[in-house]
């Protein structure tokens, strides 16, 4: 599978304006795509890419909630893993992940099918902002051909990997910064996981439980935000690279600069002297 050309494929069908979206990368891709833009990753002596999920390092079936519907209801095993949630908590969860991954520089999308059976395959698209969740993707789902690719058109199912940004619990039936929503009616899974806030306040020193306050049903989907979020990214970009060693060169110059302008009067000084 060769690499798709981000501006020839958007997601706009699934409410994110995001311009770079990566399609359906081969591993090799996704291995650079991780080494150059995620600060932890690595590759391992046998040649697995290594990645940091943060403090979530594996399932949190407690967190899964399944939206109750009528049309659905009966045919779910309601119990302490698959735990029952109304509409309005999924649409509120759903909003928060893609207002998350509206604010994303590059996404990733993986296109593939579950089931085996062609009588009863499903296409499944996974929609994700880090590199080796599309590569855990490419692995776990049936991968499609070039020609099942093209011929790919609407998902049967997608789900929104929003793991970088914390759900809200203050949302009715959220009882952790963890959320796993599904609902079968949308045909859309969302997950938002607390996992690196530390990251970010390590690289950044911004306290993301601070920032977001009691955020709760806020709609950042709006056009004019999403717009100003494009401009302040475009402003930051025009800044080019940061120095993060111009404190310290600051402080070695301006120590220079007084030696050289005690130096200086010092010359001066003597000259006055000389010519008495």
């Amino acid at each position: 599978m060769t690499a798709t050309n981000p501006s020839a494929f958007t997601l706009n069908q699934h409410g994110l304006a995001v311009t770079e979206v990566h399609r359906n990368l081969p591993p090799s891709a996704l291995y650079e795509h991780a080494i150059r833009h995620e600060k932890d990753a690595s590759i391992a002596d046998n040649g697995a890419l290594v990645a940091y999920s943060g403090t979530k390092t594996g399932r949190s079936p407690k967190d899964k909630r399944v939206v109750e519907h009528a049309a659905s209801k009966n045919d779910v095993w309601w119990g302490p893993v698959n735990i029952p949630c109304d509409e309005r908590t999924f649409q509120i969860n759903r909003q928060r992940a893609l207002d998350y991954l509206n604010t994303c520089e590059r996404l990733y999308c993986f296109d593939g099918f579950a089931g085996w059976d062609q009588k009863h395959r499903i296409k499944v698209r996974v929609i994700c902002s880090r590199p080796y969740h599309a590569l855990f993707m490419h692995t776990m789902l049936i991968r499609p051909t070039k020609q099942e690719l093209q011929a790919y058109g609407k998902p049967d199912f997608t789900i929104c990997n929003a793991g970088a940004f914390p759900a809200n619990r203050l949302t009715l039936g959220v009882d952790s910064k963890t959320s796993i929503s599904l609902s079968l009616e949308e045909r859309e899974a969302m997950l938002a996981i607390e996992h690196l806030l530390e990251g970010v306040y390590e690289r950044h020193r911004v306290d993301v439980r601070r920032v977001l306050g009691d955020y709760h049903d806020r709609e950042l989907a709006d056009g004019s935000v999403l717009a100003r979020v494009d401009e302040l990214r475009k402003i930051v970009e025009r800044m080019g690279e940061i120095n993060l060693m111009a404190i310290e060169e600051y402080e070695e110059r301006s120590k220079r600069y007084e030696y050289l302008v005690a130096q200086k009067t010092d010359l001066e000084t003597a000259l006055e002297q000389l010519d008495k």
